[in-house]
């Protein structure tokens, strides 16, 4: 592994004073190559009380095995894609909280709070009277030398490593970019989705997360669909663990195809989609650690996302303008709905939801109604036949201009010709107003 950005003397030291204070074990260690890591700091940890680590006989060499260093590092990951924390279950049912140490935007370190059990705040209360849930706790460990705490107690400490471990990534880019303003522009916020990452207590594929990320995309909710993306990958991280039927990288590719196709539906056109689609399949493609998958694709969830957020954040006064633009320009030939959109730069769905909600009418009936206020204007206004002016004012049957026309007016289009003297001004003044509406 490279060099670690960040200053590992100063990390230790702190993390040694938040076990002082909390009586939790921290651990403090990088992502390595071959899904391995580097562990840097260790104390009151799993090391020391679960008998599936490992550790030299002078006792400084520690390390985890394969499926908790796999565990440890991905929670790393997820906590750095949910906004800088993370709870989570190691496989032997201990309880964690991760941190990541992020510098220039990359990830080089990660530091976790744990084993811990909880224990219910009201139960806590009644065995201990009315003493305070978030310093009661501090001593008590149960019957395999775990340490026990209320949620509180935990959430709290878990504030204090997410905005530390904040800290010392802003510090590690001033240290290294004197003058310069590459730092993270706010800290860490506390949000710890618990995650079970052991595969006994997983039977049948979270249909319901799924359904609450597609909701999450569709509604241009980045927090509701980091947490949803994240649950439904630790349940294929833990099934791909044990080699379940989830094969790992098909189910990547199927989340893909899901969030690209609930953005379709929202409103975002496929000439803005399918580049970004084709680009993550592309990058997949060469990634074989999960870790590096997972991160690419909460990348590209993020990035439809913004497409998605972008249709919200449209003037709708500049798209009622260039859609109006549009019909008044090019009314007389054979006009689509699909087309407006696709000129305007709107997928076809979101374009007709957008101009009914701000229209009050459809597309075809707007178009319908701009073609009939041109045909009136033909009718008092020239000698031409009723077949030439449907022709002139868009319509491709003459059938269907009757039809339409006496539906608009209320009479047929030589009954409303035979009457030009009485309501030539009203159709004039119809037209003008119809242009500004």
């Amino acid at each position: 592994m490279g060099v670690s950005h960040f200053d590992e003397e100063r990390a230790s030291l702190l993390l040694a004073a938040l076990n002082s204070t909390s009586g939790l074990g921290v651990t403090l260690f990088s992502p390595a190559d071959q899904l391995d890591v580097d562990i840097h700091y260790s104390r009151g940890a799993c090391f020391e009380l679960c008998d599936k680590c490992t550790r030299s006989e002078d006792g400084r060499i520690i390390s985890w095995p394969m499926e908790c260093t796999m565990v440890h590092r991905l929670a790393s990951v997820f906590a750095d894609n949910s906004g800088g924390s993370y709870l989570y279950i190691c496989p032997e049912d201990y309880l964690f909280f991760s941190a990541p140490l992020v510098v220039d935007s990359r990830l080089v370190a990660s530091a976790t709070l744990g084993p811990v059990s909880i224990e219910n705040t009201k139960d806590a209360q009644e065995a201990d009277g009315e003493a305070d849930p978030l310093t009661s706790l501090v001593l008590k460990k149960d019957e395999d030398g775990i340490p026990v705490r209320t949620g509180e107690f935990l959430q709290s400490m878990a504030s204090v490593l997410s905005a530390s471990m904040f800290g010392l990534g802003v510090n590690g880019d001033i240290e290294r970019q004197r003058g310069t303003k590459n730092m993270m522009s706010k800290p860490y916020a506390i949000d710890a989705p618990l995650l079970g990452l052991k595969s006994a207590h997983l039977k049948e594929y979270p249909v319901e997360f799924e359904t609450d990320l597609t909701t999450a995309v569709r509604e241009a909710n980045v927090a509701a669909a980091r947490h949803a993306l994240n649950e439904l990958l630790g349940f294929l991280l833990s099934s791909s663990l044990v080699g379940s039927r989830y094969r790992f990288r098909e189910r990547i590719d199927e989340l893909v195809t899901v969030v690209s196709h609930t953005a379709l539906r929202a409103g975002v056109s496929a000439e803005n989609m399918f580049p970004a689609v084709e680009r993550c399949r592309q990058e997949l493609n060469f990634i074989n650690a999960e870790d590096q998958m997972c991160s690419r694709l909460h990348h590209f969830v993020e990035q439809i996302i913004e497409m998605v957020q972008k249709l919200y954040n449209v003037d709708f006064d500049d798209f009622k303008y260039r859609a109006l633009s549009y019909i008044h320009d090019n009314y007389r030939g054979r006009i689509t709905l699909d087309d407006a959109a696709d000129a305007l730069g709107f997928s076809s769905s979101y374009f007709s939801r957008t101009f009914k909600e701000h229209m009050d009418c459809t597309f075809v009936t707007y178009v319908n109604e701009v073609r009939i206020q041109a045909a009136k204007s033909e009718l008092i206004s020239t000698d031409r036949d009723v077949a030439e002016i449907s022709s002139a004012v868009g319509f491709e049957s003459v059938s269907y201009f009757i039809r339409v026309f006496k539906r608009e007016v209320g009479m047929t289009p030589g009954a409303y010709r035979s009457r030009r003297g009485q309501l030539g001004a009203a159709s004039f003044d119809d037209l003008g107003a119809l242009v500004k509406h």
